[in-house]
């Protein structure tokens, strides 16, 4: 008998995640009785898992007449014990009438990753986290997959070039944001603002770098940071939405972080000074006028990418990106730096001995200095590694929202080969 499968329900799952290279999803859908006895059709569940997981995997979820529309009256709980793969009810779980099939619901999944629960809510194609905290945590567990996936990689190969490794990559379908697939992978149907930047970045280097620009779509610059925003820029922490947008942090509908136009400071007498800490970059900010209007010229969730710059006498060509965010209390200053070559005619990324490096100085609310912030990738200064993108991000979590003056934040990359660019974030 026919009947249709939907993957919606409720998931928790009660373990700490270990990646792998697995594109599966958890799935729950009906089966129906064979034979069918009587003068009705019976139906149960089943629960299947992409890999067989260490904990027990509880799965909950609701089944109902298909093409009656979904309902919470028939609810269902299921218990994949650990080492296997699938669970189910019995096959007369569920009672339709003779000419019905039957439909499962899923409501949200929920799944310990980086030692804290994720919650996907499928209804709203949104995850939730428990809080600030939790969200940080998912953020750097990420990075550190990405991390140690790729140098994992590239250690096999220590001894190719980096055209070498390019070609290593394609041989092997290697993809470097794998990991990040994965986690997108574990909650069937999320749409993460990272995958839908990625297709972007496709088409648009397909058409020789015109079209809709991926960083025109990017808010953060952050592939940690996109794989666990919606395609509206959306999470939650609790009951909240947080939601990004080119304005700024939006709390419920509310805007948050730039809300300067609501303090008055007296700045008469106040001289804000930022000091030289770009002298290796032969840059340098000064003395602001004291009549200036601070909040129009210091602000958080700020981005700013260069143009796509072709590195001279080469067929190579990179992108340099900077920006400051503060999402609700989590904070951070960036740097970015993605490397292209053509190939076969288009532009495609493509690995360089490349580091890349950010400098700032970190303000609080009323714009005044905290402390000056940097960090490298690689960390030791004069190293590099044969990467097709480097970021650096410096985070913070509670106290003041971090700002800035233009100029403030500055991103910069060096080649291997001696090209190098710096990028001061303006506005």
């Amino acid at each position: 008998m026919f009947f249709m499968k939907k993957f919606i329900g409720l998931i928790l799952i009660n373990l700490l995640f270990v990646f792998t290279a697995v594109k599966a999803q958890v799935t729950a859908e009906p089966f129906a009785m064979n034979p069918q006895t009587g003068s009705h059709n019976y139906f149960g569940v089943r629960v299947t898992l992409p890999h067989i997981y260490d904990n027990d995997v509880t799965v909950t979820g609701f089944i109902y007449d298909d093409g009656n529309g979904p309902n919470t009256n028939n609810p269902f709980s299921l218990t994949v014990t650990s080492g296997n793969l699938t669970a189910e009810t019995a096959a007369n779980f569920y009672q339709t009438d003779p000419t019905a099939s039957a439909a499962v619901d899923l409501g949200s999944i929920a799944i310990s990753y980086g030692g804290v629960i994720v919650t996907y809510e499928a209804a709203d194609c949104i995850l939730k986290f428990n809080s600030i905290g939790d969200l940080k945590a998912v953020i750097d567990q990420l990075d550190a997959d990405y991390d140690n996936y790729n140098d994992d990689y590239d250690s096999q190969y220590p001894n190719l070039t980096e055209e070498q490794l390019d070609d290593m990559d394609e041989q092997n379908g290697f993809d470097e944001f794998q990991t990040f697939k994965n986690f997108e992978n574990m909650f069937g149907g999320f749409c993460s603002k990272r995958a839908e930047i990625e297709n972007t970045e496709l088409t648009w280097l397909d058409n020789d770098f015109s079209g809709v620009d991926p960083d025109d779509i990017d808010l953060t610059y952050d592939n940690a940071e996109n794989t666990i925003f919606n395609n509206t820029y959306s999470f939650k922490i609790g009951n909240d939405v947080y939601q990004l947008t080119t304005s700024g942090v939006f709390i419920n509908g509310i805007l948050q972080e730039d809300g300067g136009n609501s303090y008055i400071i007296n700045n008469e007498s106040k001289i804000l000074f930022a000091g030289n800490l770009y002298a290796n970059l032969n840059y340098s900010s000064g003395p602001m006028a004291s009549n200036e209007d601070i909040f129009s010229n210091c602000k958080t969730n700020k981005r700013l990418r260069s143009p796509v710059t072709t590195l001279p006498g080469t067929n190579r060509a990179t992108r340099l990106k900077v920006a400051i965010h503060s999402i609700g209390i989590m904070h951070s200053i960036k740097g970015k730096v993605v490397h292209f070559k053509m190939k076969n005619g288009k532009p495609k990324r493509a690995r360089a001995r490349i580091a890349v490096r950010v400098d700032a100085l970190v303000r609080d609310v009323v714009c005044t200095l905290i402390d000056p912030v940097a960090k490298n990738d690689p960390q030791t200064v004069g190293t590099f590694n044969k990467r097709k993108e480097l970021r650096v991000r410096v985070s913070h979590i509670g106290g003041p929202i971090w700002r800035a003056f233009q100029g403030d934040v500055v991103s910069s990359y060096t080649t291997q080969d001696g090209f190098t660019d710096q990028l001061p974030l303006k506005w």
